[in-house]
């Protein structure tokens, strides 16, 4: 069985009437991100990627954000308390919500300090899994992603480019290279 077909099938006898929040974890460019967001597609959940909040909060300039991109520039990580303030923050009204984390927990300590989260809204990880890729794969992947800096939408050179070169189907913008993926 494909892991397409395992991960519709596990969507379909899992997800009925429940309320769930489920982990992906794995490297940059395993199909974390895409799989997060056919779920949310699919099946209404509300995808967390952390990478994504972190670039959200440096476009705005507000105080947290300008606390992240100090860390960015210097390509170093955000501190897991800041991580997981942002995550508190951004969970604080999503306890009636299926929720997937798309790349989150990456420490023991974020780990930790999502479950201690999770308990205040009386919640609990239900799924989590790690996806598998060969290094080569990955880079693969890494140099053939595009975003869309407009809508986010994620295109892959390769196997899901756009219809016009390097031109987003959705807002027609040109399409960028995210910063951590050079």
């Amino acid at each position: 069985m494909s892991f397409n077909q395992w991960f519709k099938n596990l969507c379909n006898l899992w997800l009925k009437d429940k309320k769930m929040y489920i982990v992906f974890l794995g490297p940059p460019g395993c199909g974390k991100g895409t799989y997060a967001k056919l779920l949310s597609e699919k099946y209404d959940f509300v995808h967390i990627s952390t990478g994504d909040i972190l670039r959200e909060s440096v476009s705005k300039g507000n105080l947290i954000g300008k606390k992240v991109k100090k860390f960015i520039d210097k390509g170093i990580l955000v501190p897991d308390e800041i991580i997981l303030e942002i995550m508190e923050n951004y969970l604080v009204n999503r306890s009636d919500e299926n929720v997937v984390f798309d790349g989150f927990p990456r420490t023991v300590e974020q780990a930790i300090g999502l479950k201690k989260i999770l308990e205040k809204v009386n919640k609990k990880t239900d799924i989590v899994l790690y996806f598998v890729i060969d290094k080569e794969e990955i880079v693969k992947r890494i140099i053939a992603r595009r975003i869309c800096p407009n809508c986010g939408r994620v295109y892959n050179l390769v196997s899901i480019p756009p219809k016009n070169d390097e031109i987003c189907d959705v807002c027609n913008i040109k399409l960028i290279q995210r910063s951590d993926d050079t």
